[in-house]
């Protein structure tokens, strides 16, 4: 699962590969850091059903698939924009280059 990061430019792309293994492409060495302690964090959030609301037990945004896109999308709180790459973008990213 591969997402591109931008908060107004394009910041890179960060990947799930497996528990505890995000591939981060970022050009900028303290975004990379920030992106690799916000992965390694762990968060909780609210659950449940409709008036019977629980929190999640703390997980890292890298623990899992689920996981990772789940803190994926929380990167909207920090003013990113984040798109999912399908694969044939990176292909055609991959040729282009």
């Amino acid at each position: 699962m591969k997402f591109e990061v931008q908060n107004g430019t394009r910041v890179g792309t960060v990947e799930w590969r497996s528990p505890g293994d995000v591939a981060l492409e970022m050009d900028d060495p303290k975004e990379r850091e920030w992106f690799r302690q916000y992965f390694a964090r762990e968060d909780s959030f609210l659950t449940g059903s409709v008036g019977e609301p629980e929190m999640s037990e703390p997980v890292r945004g890298d623990a899992s698939e689920k996981a990772f896109a789940h803190a994926t999308f929380r990167l909207a709180a920090h003013h990113y924009t984040v798109r999912q790459v399908e694969e044939a973008d990176d292909r055609r990213r991959s040729f282009a280059s």
